[in-house]
């Protein structure tokens, strides 16, 4: 049966009971190589954290213990009370570009939620950036995508295929593991500068030395309260970035708003002013068709004034004498 504190400091072992904390095994082989964490087997090894005041023999004395704290001691494999110290905790977390793992680390060799990574990173895309969160049983995983569009200064565009990625307790929530997710990718930037850096070209586990890293700050993030409040100042932060990105977005669909407002008192502006011009046109078209009316009526006049001279002239005007006097 497996106990769950929220703090090792409230167990206190009785009698002659002992508090051991099992050593994990390095992930570094003397070569300087680094190993993926799952495949890392558990040691029996175990380091002494607490000690009881001793047993009692038959006779009621104390019987003082032969470790004391800070002790290595072994432990069999299978054997005395597991405790789990934070209920709340995360289990895997890794960094990974596209399906490719960087750097991971697991809380327990034996923890089968490892190889919940190599199903997730498969179906993450990167066209655009994306935060979302998977369910399994009781673990929520949690994941951060990156796209190119977040690192639109760098040369190398592989940044844009890195996923930051933690799988936690469904009791952890979200606000919590988002920020531990912003807090790694920050901090992984800083160590592997987007533009220097080829994620493409990095072997699997290219970036373990990140582990330790991924470590203490999931147990800095998972188990103590001034973790727990980093992960949602950056959170909060996050938020706030993105509520001004918003705010600055409706101002800017609101300029767009005054600019098309205006645009339309214009058009109509011109719409009343094309009214006015035909409207003027035609009486202006009316007007012409009578001047040319009038001109041409005064010049059939003038034409008929023109032909009657010509025609009163060699008749004999103003009597007509010439041509009366012939038709007699």
């Amino acid at each position: 049966m497996t106990t769950a504190l929220k703090s090792i400091k409230s167990l206190s072992p009785l009698l002659d009971r002992i508090l051991v904390q099992r050593i994990k095994a390095e992930a570094k082989t003397a070569g300087g190589l680094y190993l993926p964490e799952s495949s890392v087997k558990e040691l029996n090894e175990a380091k002494v954290l607490a000690v009881g005041p001793g047993g009692l023999d038959k006779e009621g004395k104390r019987m003082t213990p032969s470790v004391a704290p800070g002790d290595k001691v072994l432990i069999p494999q299978y054997g005395g009370s597991p405790v789990k110290v934070g209920e709340e905790e995360y289990s895997f977390s890794c960094i990974a570009y596209r399906t490719t793992i960087l750097t991971e680390h697991t809380t327990s060799a034996s923890s089968a939620t490892s190889s919940l990574a190599s199903l997730i990173l498969p179906k993450i895309t990167h066209d655009k950036p994306a935060k979302l969160t998977y369910t399994h049983n009781q673990n929520y995983i949690h994941y951060i995508a990156d796209a190119p569009s977040d690192h639109p200064s760098s040369a190398d565009p592989s940044a844009g295929g890195l996923t930051y990625l933690v799988i936690a307790s469904s009791s952890f929530g979200r606000r919590i593991p988002f920020g531990y997710l912003v807090e790694i990718k920050k901090q992984f930037l800083q160590r592997y500068d987007s533009e220097s850096t080829d994620f493409a070209e990095m072997p699997p586990y290219g970036a373990a030395d990140f582990n330790a890293v991924l470590k203490r700050l999931m147990v800095g993030y998972g188990t103590t309260e001034g973790g727990k409040q980093d992960a949602i100042s950056n959170t909060q932060h996050e938020i706030d970035n993105v509520r001004g990105i918003m705010t600055e977005n409706i101002e800017r669909v609101l300029e767009r708003g005054e600019r098309i407002d205006l645009l339309v008192d214009k058009t109509d502006r011109l719409g009343v002013g094309a009214h006015d011009f035909r409207v003027r046109s035609r009486g202006l078209k009316r007007r012409m068709w009578w001047k040319n009316v009038k001109l041409m009526a005064l010049l059939a006049v003038v034409v008929v004034f023109l032909v009657y001279l010509f025609v009163g002239f060699g008749c004999g005007l103003p009597g007509w004498s010439k041509c009366v006097g012939s038709g007699k």
